[in-house]
């Protein structure tokens, strides 16, 4: 039975089969990355950390290719933690890799070829004594899993170059050019309150609709749990709220929610109106177990919205700009979108949670203005946070056309050339260094950020050789 080390090319199996054995989820890469450093400074290569954790590994030119300009090539270190056995400890536990045909998989957990193996492909050129190259350097970032934080706090001069291959891409023949830059926005409504309202508890959940990530799902009609409980609601005043929960994280299209407070009418009229609201958005979204549930709550709530705030509320959320905004016709992709992410309330504020993405920062902030503007005009303040670039896509550069001709020489067919409505790296690294050229490509994976990630064993090889002849004659 084959290993990894029986694999081609070894020097990059070698490298993939030694991360493996360090555990190295988010947050926890230094035992990793000092392995790197170390291996680095065997090799008489340059080692630098910043104070995030983030490594650089630098590799002289070769003789006669001093004057070529530099490349990076980055790959993030950490990987995401996801097991089938929840006993599999990733603080201490090594992943252990076995190989089906053409695919290398990992046993219960997710493989870490996400981006492991952009670590080992940069590992591998950078110690290979048979490249000749001009200056090469190895950029590995921390923490990509969980925001792209190592990536903002990278410190500028660790990104001295002119070309920057992300190896976090693929399949190999593909590559990203571009990606959105996104920030989170947050709305604050402090609601106005009645007591000794009639009627009998009632709890009003949605549940069923497909969610998804709120910017590579966001064309994909998935439907909004916010809005769609706000809708129904509107359109039953005589229910009278107190709690509003919807949603979660800014980056995910909200896919449930539940409304509790209390209902002065006819209960089993309103549990038949849920049912065909629940048909109704099934229908239009061509998604089945879409529901509303009308239950019995189990006390008074002792006080509820008045009907103005709760009104005003429920008409801001119902009208507020949401999903694509403008498409981007060349790139065939969204440009600019907003994701109504969730609602929170507690007692004494209601709190909306939304998100802005665009391929253009300027975009990105008119689109934020646009719904602070929005929420503004039913009372609520805004804060906006946790803001990163985009990459704008520039199909003409020198980097992405010698990468596009080579891999179509080599292969026959064209590269295919895309952007993508979500955040990457790269994003923060063409803010930080302008004069970057930059392509994001790597090898054939599937299944990442779970336990059932596997990685090509022929694309790998495949997409290495490519990438050192790119490495060798770019200039």
């Amino acid at each position: 039975m084959k290993t990894l080390p029986d694999l081609e090319p070894q020097l990059v199996w070698k490298y993939f089969d030694l991360i493996c054995s360090i555990p190295h989820p988010s947050g926890h890469e230094a035992a990793l990355a000092d392995k790197l450093a170390e291996i680095a400074a065997g090799y008489g290569l340059g080692v630098r950390r910043d104070d995030a954790g983030n490594l650089r590994i630098d590799r002289k030119a070769s003789p006669g290719f001093e004057n070529r300009p530099a490349i990076l090539l980055q790959a993030h270190l950490d990987m995401v933690p996801v097991a089938d056995d929840p006993g599999f400890d990733f603080l201490t536990m090594p992943i252990s890799t076995w190989i089906d045909g053409d695919w290398l998989r990992a046993k219960g957990t997710t493989l870490g070829a996400d981006n492991g193996i952009g670590v080992a492909l940069a590992m591998a050129a950078l110690c290979d004594p048979d490249l000749k190259c001009g200056a090469l350097a190895g950029i590995f970032t921390v923490d990509e899993e969980v925001g792209l934080t190592g990536a903002s706090a990278l410190a500028g001069e660790l990104l001295e170059g002119k070309y920057l291959l992300n190896l976090d891409g693929g399949p190999d023949g593909d590559a990203c050019i571009g990606c959105a830059g996104g920030g989170r926005t947050e709305f604050d409504f402090v609601p106005e309150y009645e007591s000794g309202v009639a009627g009998v508890p009632v709890q009003i959940s949605l549940s069923g609709l497909p969610g998804g990530h709120s910017g590579i799902c966001i064309h994909e009609n998935r439907g909004n749990a916010v809005k769609a409980l706000s809708d129904f609601i509107l359109e039953h005043p005589e229910i009278r709220l107190s709690a509003f929960n919807a949603g979660g994280a800014d980056n995910a299209i909200p896919a449930e929610g539940v409304v509790s407070g209390c209902f002065d009418g006819d209960f089993e009229a309103l549990r038949q109106s849920a049912v065909l609201a629940g048909a109704v958005l099934s229908r239009e979204l061509a998604c089945d177990g879409i529901k509303f549930t009308v239950t019995a709550g189990s006390e008074m709530p002792k006080k509820v919205w008045s009907c103005e705030f709760q009104h005003r509320l429920l008409v801001a959320l119902s009208l507020a700009p949401n999903g694509v905004l403008k498409m981007d016709e060349q790139l065939k992709i969204v440009h600019t979108s907003s994701n109504l992410a969730a609602v929170f309330s507690a007692d004494g504020s209601v709190r909306v949670r939304s998100s802005q993405r665009s391929l253009d920062d300027e975009q990105r902030e008119l689109a934020t203005g646009m719904l602070s503007t929005h929420f503004a005009s039913f009372g609520a303040s805004a804060t906006v946070g946790n803001c990163y670039p985009g990459w704008k896509p520039q199909q003409d550069s020198k980097l992405v056309q010698l990468c596009a001709d080579l891999w179509e020489k080599r292969s026959g067919q064209p590269m295919s050339l895309r952007a993508i409505h979500a955040g990457l790296e790269t994003g923060a690294f063409c803010k930080k260094n302008p004069d970057l050229e930059l392509i994001s490509i790597g090898p054939e994976a599937h299944g990442c950020h779970t336990p059932a990630e596997h990685l090509s064993i022929t694309s790998t090889k495949r997409f290495y050789d490519y990438l050192l002849e790119v490495i060798t004659v770019l200039d």
